[in-house]
């Protein structure tokens, strides 16, 4: 069944890696061989189950090859994965012109330009010729980044070279990224660095089948443990729906509360929205949006619910003076205690039922993650993983099906198209420049906001207390019995007023996140100034660039990481 919010497409990614001094007999070999390789990946994400076809979003398939075109192994994987209807990809380690420099003659660019016409995209890298074994890792290295599986047609025999196919395959080995292993003049092929077996293994159908499973299945699927159906929510993120996107009255009584906490604060505008470029991916932008979205509402509900909660508890805390002060109306005042007392179990039950507290910091830090490939995507670099504490909860089953979406959203993503040069690297400058404005912009406004917030419940809570203190006082000196109840109101209303504020401003760790975004704000407005410094300079490469995207990139999800140990609390309780 189709569903009403966004899910991932299913897809696989298969780079390759090769010689390229294959004779044409052993070439027709090769080519067989990477077609049959080629065809059983095809046929095992072919042959998913509906369950786990039901993880996606029900469209076509999507099956991709990357290929760099060199000669010898790179084509003919090229031409198998067109044959057997992949999606090719090209990834060029020079721009072409250059790159034809190592063809052999004017036949072999003649085959070259042919299987890019035919390409659905197309990324040259800017790699120079004065320094062409670190052009031929780095482009390696992007098509290990954008490769869940490589066909490695090689013999280990052959003299290493930096940037060589041996190279390629020792790092695909390091990352545990599955390899088919294509002899040129050995059989059976091979495959290697499977997830239940790094050794390496006779190539078969059942084989390449499991390790199609074990990349695309989302995790909960390997744990079959009894779980309730809420628990099965929180594992899974099914809860997700299009109605997540919809305002709630809870998550509006904090919009308001918040905006009058800061009445009479200056609080900066955020920088006008910039149209996203044209090589940004849609479908990253659409995951994005929903996610932000889903996140934005359950923290709307998760605060407004603690603030609901507190505010009863102190109207509960009136109500049930007024009932005991007045004569005439006791049972209305009575009533209304009974209400909020009743009002305050129900929203801790639907909180702890539905869990927006945890829910709120999950998608919080999937969409983090989603914006950062959003201004990573267009440098092919891939979002950094986290390095959580040891106590942190990111490793445990309830939240690893943010890393299974994030991953299932980056296989569906296409290489950036275009030439890597000095205008499309100035768009990437200012493209991550805005990126790096805005986050400043939002941690500057949030720190003010909550400075605000603890500053204004500081206040309201002294206030609270002094009117009470004197209320006692007076109750020495006035005995007039129509006073007396309110001044008995005062000097015990009060302070459990005072108390809720100070609960308040404790659940919403204002003064945490009001220091941290301090902190966020300047880091970030470092590295966007030596972002500004660099824009002037004519010699500013995609690898300058890509370090200072990755340095923002591990700033963000450092403290989205340590947001969630600060967020994921016990739920509130009705005391």
């Amino acid at each position: 069944m189709a569903t009403t919010y966004p899910q991932p497409k299913l897809a696989l990614r298969v780079g390759v890696t090769g010689h390229r001094d294959l004779n044409p007999e052993v070439s027709i070999d090769i080519s067989n061989r990477i077609r049959e390789a080629l065809q059983m990946i095809k046929t095992a994400l072919n042959a998913t189950s509906a369950e786990l076809r039901a993880c996606y979003d029900g469209g076509p398939i999507v099956s991709r090859a990357i290929s760099p075109l060199a000669e010898g192994a790179d084509r003919i994987f090229a031409a198998e994965a067109l044959a057997t209807e992949y999606e090719l990809f090209c990834l060029l380690p020079l721009h072409r012109e250059e790159y034809c420099k190592d063809f052999s003659g004017e036949a072999s660019q003649k085959e070259f330009e042919a299987l890019l016409r035919r390409a659905a995209g197309v990324l040259e890298l800017d790699g120079v010729r004065r320094s062409e074994p670190n052009a031929y890792e780095s482009m390696g290295r992007v098509l290990l980044d954008h490769s869940d599986m490589l066909i490695a047609v090689y013999d280990e025999s052959h003299v290493r070279s930096n940037g060589g196919t041996a190279d390629i395959v020792d790092i695909a080995r390091q990352r545990q990224i599955p390899i088919i292993w294509i002899h040129p003049t050995q059989v059976p092929d091979r495959i290697i660095n499977t997830a239940a077996n790094p050794d390496t293994q006779i190539l078969t159908p059942q084989l390449v089948a499991q390790v199609v499973q074990d990349l695309i299945q989302p995790p909960w699927f390997r744990e079959k443990a009894e779980t309730s159906a809420v628990d099965r929510e929180d594992i899974t993120g099914s809860y997700l729906s299009s109605k997540m996107r919809e305002k709630s009255l809870l998550g509006g009584f904090w919009n308001i509360f918040i905006k009058v906490m800061v009445l009479g604060t200056s609080v900066p505008k955020p920088p006008e929205q910039r149209s996203f470029p044209e090589f940004a991916v849609d479908s990253l932008i659409v995951h994005r949006d929903f996610i932000d979205e889903v996140a934005n509402r359950l923290a709307g509900l998760y605060r407004g619910a603690f603030l609901a909660n507190y505010t009863l508890g102190v109207a509960a805390v009136f109500f049930a003076i007024l009932s005991y002060a007045s004569s005439t109306h006791y049972r209305a005042w009575l009533i209304g205690e009974l209400v909020a007392i009743a009002a305050i179990l129900l929203i801790v039950y639907v909180l702890r039922k539905r869990r927006w507290h945890n829910r709120m910091v999950d998608c919080r830090y999937l969409a983090e993650r989603l914006r950062i490939a959003c201004y990573l995507h267009p440098l092919a670099v891939v979002v950094p993983k986290p390095h959580p504490a040891a106590y942190h909860p990111h490793h445990n089953l309830r939240s690893s099906w943010m890393d299974w979406r994030l991953n299932a959203i980056l296989r569906e993503t296409h290489l950036p198209k275009g030439r890597i040069a000095a205008p499309y690297i100035n768009h990437c400058l200012e493209y991550i420049e805005y990126w790096l404005i805005d986050q400043e912009s939002y941690h500057n406004r949030n720190a003010i906001k909550m400075h605000r917030n603890e500053d204004a419940l500081l206040n309201i809570g002294w206030l609270l207390v002094i009117v009470a203190f004197v209320a006692c006082v007076l109750h020495f000196f006035i005995h007039d019995v129509r006073i007396v109840p309110w001044l008995t109101l005062c000097a015990a209303g009060f302070p459990a007023a005072a108390g809720a504020c100070h609960a308040i401003s404790n659940q919403g760790e204002f003064r945490k996140l009001a220091d941290r975004s301090n902190a966020m704000a300047l880091s970030l407005k470092g590295i966007k100034e030596e972002l500004q410094a660099m824009s002037g300079e004519s010699q500013l490469d995609k690898a300058t660039l890509e370090e200072k995207a990755l340095e923002v990139s591990e700033i963000m999800i450092e403290e989205v990481t340590d947001w969630q140990i600060l967020y994921r609390k016990p739920p509130i309780s009705p005391a």
